[in-house]
């Protein structure tokens, strides 16, 4: 194992701060005026969102917000992007099915979303132009643009920063050359997933490693998607054969890394259904498609006594306080998840030396379940169609031939990752014990969708109506423990 201080080697071309905004150039704008080009004196902020982004979702009010607070001097835009696209970019298409998804999402969102907002085309222009160009692929993705059309601010930005940033462009307080040479020095660089990590240049311009594996202190330089579990990717077709093999986690805290060594070679989430084609995929057919949500709990526990080296800015996930950078890259006939991961645990053990199991616990976790009559009350009167998703009235939808756990999805995406809204239920499975096996039809009101997300009570009263409730209890799972270093061999 290398074991560097980091330097960054020289990074492709990306959009910066301080660099001309890219042109406005959408399929089409479902909502309010279009805005086909930045005007002089104006500032800007273009969101870009898609339907299936919980985060996305919770960033419509504030839009609203500041749309409303700064309406002199600011137009605000909502972009979606990455909307599954069933038919191939080069087939010409002129009303691709996902704008007709987008569309009622915006109808569920009603006054909640008043802005201009547009929807990217099947050739990703905006996409491609916007996002890809700036390095950063996620979503939600908020480009703020200056009162001369520049970018002032880019990235997954906090309503507070945001609002910080638009107060300084509308009051005048704003200077784009002193804002360049602050973000020169701090903005961190994209990174290519698709390439290993080098340092210090080792291994010149074509390196060529058959073993290799490099730990590294982050100093916040570079920026890059992350891995939530270690697999082969041998699945993968050959236009992805540098993922294979390979291990790469950037910037990232270290109980991640001891999480990718040690839990499951599955991803713990909830499986969904894809968007575009509404199925839930064949695990039978793609088993790597399976998943240890309910299985596995979804984070270490730590029972050290100094746990200095596990605290990491929360609130801002690009800081490189105690983050790591680790690559490793396995020849093709090692290439499995467990040997990348039995690799992974002895780098960690050879360098920090703490103590790792992967026990059996009783863990928190909801269990959904039904009341007597509940099942008849529900099953579908349509059997054997494909689930449809229809709007009844304007403000009423029916789900048909779905299945229980498109009910526990909801939960899910409401309440999982939101520790703010219920702390309670944050990073908390939810479990299905229903024991209800046919499809299901069910409704929801706009009103009972918007409380849904904001309020458990307001969510319990729901799933009421219908025979279900949920019930706190305790699960048998597999859990990552980190204790104490034991002395190393001598």
């Amino acid at each position: 194992m290398l074991l560097f201080s980091f330097k960054s080697n020289a990074q492709q071309e990306y959009l910066k701060i301080g660099d001309k905004a890219p042109p406005i150039n959408v399929h089409s704008w479902l909502k309010n005026k279009p805005i086909t080009e930045f005007q002089r004196g104006k500032a800007y902020i273009v969101e870009f969102g898609a339907t299936w982004c919980r985060g996305c979702t919770e960033m419509i009010p504030y839009l609203t917000h500041f749309s409303d607070k700064y309406s002199e001097e600011l137009e605000v835009m909502g972009v979606f992007v990455k909307e599954t696209n069933m038919i191939p970019e080069t087939v010409p298409n002129k009303k691709p099915k996902y704008i007709d998804r987008v569309n009622q999402y915006i109808e569920r969102q009603g006054d909640r979303m008043q802005y201009s907002v547009a929807v990217d085309g099947p050739e990703k222009y905006m996409e491609n132009y916007w996002i890809n160009a700036s390095g950063f692929s996620g979503l939600p993705k908020t480009f703020i643009i200056d009162k001369e059309g520049y970018i002032a601010a880019m990235g997954i930005m906090q309503p507070k920063t945001i609002d910080s940033i638009i107060s300084q462009i509308t009051l005048d307080k704003y200077n784009r050359e002193t804002v360049m040479k602050k973000a020169s020095k701090v903005q961190a660089m994209p990174f290519d997933s698709n390439k290993l990590l080098y340092l210090d240049n080792n291994g010149g311009e074509n390196p060529h490693f058959e073993f290799r594996s490099v730990l590294a202190k982050s100093k916040g330089e570079i920026i890059a998607g992350n891995i939530p579990y270690v697999t082969s990717n041998v699945w993968m077709s050959e236009d992805n054969e540098s993922l294979k093999g390979r291990v790469q986690a950037i910037n990232v805290p270290l109980e991640q890394l001891y999480y990718l060594a040690y839990a499951d070679t599955l991803r713990n989430v909830m499986n969904t259904r894809l968007y575009g084609t509404n199925k839930y995929f064949d695990t039978i057919v793609n088993p790597y498609r399976k998943s240890s949500y309910g299985k596995y709990w979804q984070k270490p526990i730590l029972e050290v006594t100094d746990k200095s080296l596990f605290i990491w800015d929360k609130n801002n996930y690009n800081s490189p306080k105690n983050k790591w950078h680790y690559s490793l890259k396995v020849p093709k006939e090692k290439n499995t998840a467990r040997f990348l991961q039995k690799v992974m645990r002895s780098d960690l053990r050879n360098y920090f030396g703490y103590d790792v199991t992967v026990e059996t616990r009783e863990m928190p976790c909801w269990y959904l379940k039904a009341e007597f009559g509940a099942a008849q009350n529900l099953k579908t009167k349509t059997p054997g169609r494909d689930y449809e998703s229809t709007s009844i009235s304007k403000t009423s939808y029916k789900f048909t031939n779905a299945e229980i756990r498109d009910i526990l999805s909801r939960f899910y995406f409401s309440y999982h990752n939101n520790k703010k809204s219920n702390p309670e239920m944050y990073m908390v499975p939810f479990i299905d014990a229903t024991a209800i096996t046919t499809e299901i039809d069910y409704d929801i009101t706009s009103e009972e969708f918007q409380n849904f997300k904001k309020d458990f009570n307001s969510a319990k009263a729901y799933i009421k109506r219908f025979g279900l409730y949920l019930e706190k209890g305790t699960k048998t799972m597999k859990v990552v423990v980190i204790r104490d270093p034991k002395e190393l061999d001598k």
